[in-house]
Protein backbone atom coordinates (compact mmCIF):
# COMPACT_ATOMS: atom_id res chain seq x y z
CA UNK A 1 0.00 0.00 0.00
CA UNK A 2 1.69 3.30 -0.86
CA UNK A 3 1.37 5.84 1.54
CA UNK A 4 0.65 9.54 0.19
CA UNK A 5 1.20 11.45 3.11
CA UNK A 6 4.53 11.84 4.79
CA UNK A 7 4.26 11.61 8.90
CA UNK A 8 7.03 12.76 11.39
CA UNK A 9 7.96 10.22 14.06
CA UNK A 10 4.99 11.28 16.39
CA UNK A 11 2.59 10.24 13.31
CA UNK A 12 1.44 13.80 12.71
CA UNK A 13 2.19 15.33 9.48
CA UNK A 14 4.44 18.33 8.78
CA UNK A 15 1.61 20.72 7.44
CA UNK A 16 0.00 19.73 11.20
CA UNK A 17 3.00 21.98 12.57
CA UNK A 18 3.00 25.59 12.65
CA UNK A 19 2.93 27.59 9.82
CA UNK A 20 6.43 28.56 8.34
CA UNK A 21 5.19 31.86 7.33
CA UNK A 22 6.17 33.10 10.99
CA UNK A 23 9.67 31.96 10.12
CA UNK A 24 9.52 33.46 6.50
CA UNK A 25 7.86 36.83 7.92
CA UNK A 26 10.67 37.43 10.31
CA UNK A 27 13.39 35.28 8.10
CA UNK A 28 16.39 37.91 9.61
CA UNK A 29 15.71 37.67 13.17
CA UNK A 30 16.59 33.82 12.61
CA UNK A 31 19.71 33.80 10.73
CA UNK A 32 21.75 33.75 13.32
CA UNK A 33 20.06 30.37 14.36
CA UNK A 34 20.16 28.57 11.63
CA UNK A 35 24.05 29.50 11.11
CA UNK A 36 24.41 28.37 14.34
CA UNK A 37 22.63 24.79 13.22
CA UNK A 38 24.23 24.53 9.73
CA UNK A 39 27.32 26.39 10.10
CA UNK A 40 28.68 26.29 6.24
CA UNK A 41 25.58 27.87 5.43
CA UNK A 42 26.88 31.60 4.29
CA UNK A 43 25.57 34.79 4.84
CA UNK A 44 24.59 35.11 0.69
CA UNK A 45 22.97 31.43 1.32
CA UNK A 46 21.03 33.18 3.66
CA UNK A 47 19.98 36.10 1.51
CA UNK A 48 19.19 33.43 -1.46
CA UNK A 49 16.69 31.35 0.95
CA UNK A 50 14.84 34.45 2.54
CA UNK A 51 12.66 32.61 4.49
CA UNK A 52 11.73 29.67 1.51
CA UNK A 53 11.95 26.59 3.30
CA UNK A 54 12.32 24.91 -0.03
CA UNK A 55 15.52 26.81 -0.89
CA UNK A 56 16.84 25.92 2.65
CA UNK A 57 16.89 22.33 2.28
CA UNK A 58 18.18 23.03 -1.19
CA UNK A 59 21.31 24.93 0.48
CA UNK A 60 21.58 22.17 3.10
CA UNK A 61 21.68 19.30 0.01
CA UNK A 62 24.44 21.44 -1.66
CA UNK A 63 26.75 22.54 1.17
CA UNK A 64 26.57 19.17 3.31
CA UNK A 65 26.36 16.99 -0.04
CA UNK A 66 23.71 15.29 1.70
CA UNK A 67 20.31 14.12 -0.15
CA UNK A 68 16.62 15.71 -0.32
CA UNK A 69 15.62 13.22 2.55
CA UNK A 70 18.34 14.21 4.52
CA UNK A 71 17.80 17.58 4.71
CA UNK A 72 14.10 17.89 4.68
CA UNK A 73 14.47 15.42 7.75
CA UNK A 74 16.92 17.69 9.73
CA UNK A 75 14.99 20.90 8.67
CA UNK A 76 11.93 18.90 9.97
CA UNK A 77 13.68 17.77 13.10
CA UNK A 78 14.91 21.31 13.68
CA UNK A 79 11.87 23.32 12.58
CA UNK A 80 10.02 23.01 15.78
CA UNK A 81 12.64 25.19 17.47
CA UNK A 82 13.00 27.20 15.14
CA UNK A 83 9.00 28.05 15.44
CA UNK A 84 8.62 28.42 18.87
CA UNK A 85 11.46 31.08 18.35
CA UNK A 86 9.00 32.56 15.35
CA UNK A 87 6.46 32.57 18.02
CA UNK A 88 7.82 34.98 20.49
CA UNK A 89 9.02 37.06 17.51
CA UNK A 90 5.92 37.60 16.59
CA UNK A 91 4.12 37.70 20.15
CA UNK A 92 6.79 40.58 20.46
CA UNK A 93 5.21 42.71 17.96
CA UNK A 94 1.98 42.21 18.48
CA UNK A 95 -0.08 45.52 19.50
CA UNK A 96 -0.40 46.05 23.27
CA UNK A 97 1.96 44.47 23.93
CA UNK A 98 4.43 46.60 24.63
CA UNK A 99 2.74 49.83 26.35
CA UNK A 100 5.25 53.19 26.09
Amino acid sequence: MKNSAKTTQTGKSPTAMPDWNAIKGHWSDFEREIQERWHDLTADDLKMVAGDRDKLIGRIEERYHINRAAAEKQVSEWRPKLEGAAKKVTESFSPGRHKA
